[in-house]
């Protein structure tokens, strides 16, 4: 059994290899290769630059480039305006927009977090109206999460919302100047954490907006639960979470798309960004679980080439 399945990786491995091998000579390079990356500090931007030096190895692209962005949504409207190739976009994002790009790879799992003093008396969401709720960076996949959050609120319970960066924003909740901040990841970065040894906070549980964001957003959404020791709590917190994907444009040429998928299956641990934030990064045997986002044509070959 140990034997068929180490002969079975040496294969996958052998594939991919040869998928790295022959990404140019399919198709030409493309000049200049851009990735639209996420928010400065932030673990995609991080994780883009990393994806950014391995691809120039690879002979895809004459060179590669990486923006700082706010986020998903940006990325997606630079992917739209073809002035990004590549980019890091939670799934809901993608649900939401009004173009449908495709996608290479399923990068890891996010986690819905919605943080409060836990000397707060907000206990659950609706204790939210009408309060000071940071949801991420205007053009971010949170700041477009958090509307749909909030959808059943009044415009004047709506009146709170403030965009601004996660930093900032949990700065300012212990401070008392905010009162939650939400947020997707894993496990807190340094930022979070350090705020947290010092003004304790706690996650909400989200689990009983599921129906009513699914609603909202079909296929993006399943029910997770934040660890417990993520905020010292009793016992996990329920919350939703939703994939975060490395997408494109249809139009991507092939050399490309099989390139970036040679360097998933092959280098995934030199694409995680560390310190990392406590979830599993491309998995290899999650890497094609892009639902609802459509696989790129060259990367699903690329897939079953490698896979058998």
């Amino acid at each position: 059994m140990r034997g068929g399945a180490a002969s079975r990786r040496q294969v996958l491995l052998a594939g991919a290899a040869a998928l790295l091998a022959g990404c140019s000579s399919s198709t030409a390079p493309v000049r200049e290769l851009v990735i639209a990356g996420g928010p400065q500090g932030g673990s995609s931007l991080r994780q883009s630059r990393l994806l950014a030096a391995a691809l120039q190895t690879t002979g895809a692209a004459g060179s590669v480039r990486v923006l700082p962005t706010a986020g998903s949504a940006e990325n997606l409207a630079l992917l739209q305006a073809g002035r990004a190739h590549l980019a890091l976009c939670l799934a809901d994002a993608v649900v939401r927009a009004a173009w449908r790009p495709t996608a290479l790879a399923r990068s890891h799992s996010a986690l819905l977090q919605l943080l409060v003093r836990d000397d707060s008396p907000v206990t659950r969401l609706d204790d939210l109206r009408g309060r000071r709720t940071s949801v991420g960076l205007a053009g971010s996949g949170t700041a477009d999460t958090g509307s749909d959050l909030v959808a059943g609120f009044t415009p004047d319970e709506r009146a709170g919302l403030v965009h601004r960066g996660l930093r900032d924003s949990v700065i300012a909740l212990a401070a008392g100047r905010l009162d939650a901040v939400l947020w997707w990841g894993g496990l807190p970065p340094a930022e979070v954490a350090s705020v947290h040894r010092a003004a304790p906070l706690r996650p909400l549980d989200l689990s009983g907006a599921l129906a009513a964001m699914s609603r909202l957003r079909p296929g993006a959404y399943e029910l997770a639960g934040l660890p417990a020791a993520a905020y010292d709590r009793p016992a996990r917190t329920p919350t939703l979470g939703v994939a975060d994907l490395l997408v494109c444009r249809a139009d991507l040429p092939d050399g490309v798309a099989r390139a970036v998928v040679g360097l998933c299956l092959t280098r995934a641990p030199q694409l995680v960004p560390q310190p990392s934030d406590g979830v599993p990064h491309l998995e290899r045997s999650a890497l094609v679980d892009t639902a609802p986002v459509p696989l790129h044509e060259a990367a699903a070959d690329a897939y079953r080439r490698a896979y058998g």
